[in-house]
């Protein structure tokens, strides 16, 4: 009986501990699918982090090619400034730059070209002309700025300097030339830069006496009458004390220009710097969130371990408290049944006892009647009999035992833990957790069909602008072939041209040596006699008859000196000038004594 108690205690104990364990898997099947949504909510804020993470590092790298671009063309003015300078000049501008950095100069503005711009292009040429080398030329505020700067250039022997401090500077206000006219002629030129006004001094000091004239003949006029310079936007100068100055000027490498590239390149770089430090807080920030989301998605997946872990525990718990429960139920029912038959053995034997007590104290077989007799040893070969059956009973008993036996045995061994093993499986493979996993994916799909769609929008934008270029390109390309064909015409024009020009010049060649004859054959006819006029409307048929003429003439004159002829021609003609000239000069000394009489 206390072994039964005790029996009973431990069914109980493992009720309560199943009932309890199951309480806690509930409680964590719930917290897993509240997990199980915070790490959803968790994983949208991870995955657009990352994409506007993706899109700014694809605008950084946009905006890193702009400031390749821009640094090329940085080094591009660079260098095109440099060229339009000597080795030592360049040198000297930048080393004194970096002194006044190094030595903290508040007083150093920088070289005159940097300190000013021109509103418009056309005016950069003149700029340049009427500056020249003062361009280069630093603006300090002081005298003693300017000494300091100087002695570091000397000591570094880094060639020359010239610095314009503007304390020292005594160019004052101009006044020009009003009216109409010098709207339409002529302007200031100080009026085409901009700058600021404490830079004005050292402005005007350079281009304070220089107007911009529409023509040479205008600055010419207008610096005599002005006492002011005067150049033309061609970069001719008319010098106020009359001098002109000009011709072709290469601006191939323009000073002013290179300068203004430079400063808006400048800008421009300081500007793209700015955004690419915005644009990196905004992604270290971006890169943050991720960070944190990646961390809180490991530790949501790290405590779901844990609880599933934890379940998986639970449940192999319950299972071996309900076998235990089972073999407790079992040796308990064992018990009850041995108990009975205790019992029954007990009653049984209590029986025997009575009646071989009453036996014992009468003679039972003598008292009865042989009728009893009979009936007693009938009833006697029954019991035996009944014992029989009860003993072949207690045996067949014995066998279902033994194959219960066996069977709880094979339960308990292999089906019990199959049913485990099913239920383990079914508790994984919940039903809420698979409809939450199939709502975690059908969101993931959705955003992946969201994306999808934009890509298949980028796609077809590609293959329109895509079409477009294929377009494009076969239109140059048919362009091309046109230009081909016009070019293999014009070739072959040329070919032919150039056969033309071989012909000519082959002519030309022909006509050249005709024409040295002929030149030849002048000289030796000496010089023209003046009557030769009339012979110029002649054809020149009758004129070779004419000269045949003459020719057979002057045979028997073979012996003749020609040149001595023609001496004796010109020296006739140079005496009767000569006649002419005396009677002119008579005539004249006559007329002038008569006046004076």
């Amino acid at each position: 009986t206390s072994e039964m108690k005790t029996t009973e205690i431990a069914i109980d104990d493992r009720e309560n501990s199943i009932s309890e364990w199951k309480s806690e898997i509930s409680a964590a099947e719930v917290e897993i699918r509240s997990i199980d949504q915070e790490y959803q909510t968790v994983k949208d804020i991870r995955n657009t982090a990352t994409d506007r993470r993706k899109e700014m590092w694809r605008a950084e790298h946009e905006v890193e090619q702009e400031k390749n671009g821009v640094k090329q063309s940085l080094k591009n003015a660079e260098s095109d400034l440099r060229h339009t300078m000597n080795r030592s000049q360049y040198a000297s501008l930048n080393l004194a730059k970096k002194i006044a950095e190094e030595k903290n100069l508040r007083g150093y503005f920088g070289p005159l070209c940097e300190l000013f711009t021109v509103k418009h292009e056309k005016f950069r040429k003149c700029v340049e002309v009427v500056a020249g080398n003062r361009l280069f030329h630093h603006v300090v505020d002081t005298d003693q700025t300017g000494s300091d700067l100087i002695e570091a250039i000397q000591k570094a022997k880094a060639g020359r300097i010239t610095v314009m401090p503007l304390n020292r500077l005594s160019a004052k206000e101009q006044s020009y030339p009003g009216g109409d006219l010098l709207m339409s002629d002529v302007l200031p030129i100080i009026d085409q830069l901009e700058f600021h006004p404490k830079y004005r001094k050292a402005v005007l000091q350079v281009f304070g006496k220089t107007l911009v004239a529409r023509s040479l003949a205008v600055a010419s006029q207008y610096s005599r009458k002005y006492s002011l310079d005067a150049v033309t936007l061609d970069g001719d100068q008319a010098n106020r004390k009359g001098a002109l100055k000009g011709g072709f000027i290469s601006f191939r490498h323009s000073r002013v220009k290179a300068v203004a590239d430079i400063r808006e390149a400048r800008e421009k770089l300081q500007e793209i710097e700015s955004r690419l430090d915005g644009q990196e807080d905004s992604l270290s920030q971006e890169e943050q969130k991720v960070n944190e989301a990646i961390g809180s998605l490991s530790k949501l997946e790290a405590k779901k371990k844990h609880l599933l872990r934890l379940i998986k525990t639970k449940n192999e718990d319950i299972v071996l408290a309900q076998n235990e429960q089972r073999s407790f139920m079992t040796a308990l029912e064992q018990l009850k049944v041995s108990l009975h038959k205790l019992k029954l053995r007990i009653d049984k034997a209590e029986n025997q006892i009575v009646s071989h007590q009453e036996e014992m104290k009468t003679g039972v077989r003598d008292k009865l009647s042989s009728k009893e007799s009979s009936e007693l040893d009938a009833l006697t070969e029954v019991v035996k009999a009944a014992e029989a059956e009860l003993q072949r009973l207690s045996d067949s008993r014995q066998k279902v035992e033994l194959q219960r036996n066996e069977l709880q045995n094979l339960l308990d061994t292999n089906l019990l833990k199959r049913q485990e093993e099913l239920n383990d499986e079914i508790n994984e493979m919940s039903l809420d957790q698979e409809t939450e996993k199939l709502d975690r994916l059908t969101h993931e799909m959705t955003i992946l069909g969201e994306k999808i769609g934009e890509l298949d929008e980028k796609l077809n934008e590609t293959e329109s602008s895509l079409e477009s270029k294929k377009h494009r390109l076969g239109t140059l390309q048919k362009s091309i072939d046109k230009l081909q064909e016009k070019s293999d015409d014009k070739i072959a024009q040329l070919r032919n041209s150039a056969k033309e020009i071989e012909k000519l010049l082959s002519k030309r060649q022909v006509l050249v040596e005709k024409k040295e004859e002929c030149q030849t054959k002048i000289r030796e006819l000496g010089s023209l006699p003046q009557d030769a006029a009339k012979y110029k409307r002649r054809s020149i048929k009758k004129l070779m008859e004419n000269l045949k003429s003459v020719n057979n003439s002057l045979k028997k004159f073979s012996n003749v000196n020609k040149k001595a002829l023609d001496q004796y021609v010109n020296f006739t003609q140079q005496r009767n000038n000569l006649v002419m000239r005396k009677q002119e000069q008579d005539r004249g000394k006559t007329a002038i004594k008569e006046l004076i009489e």
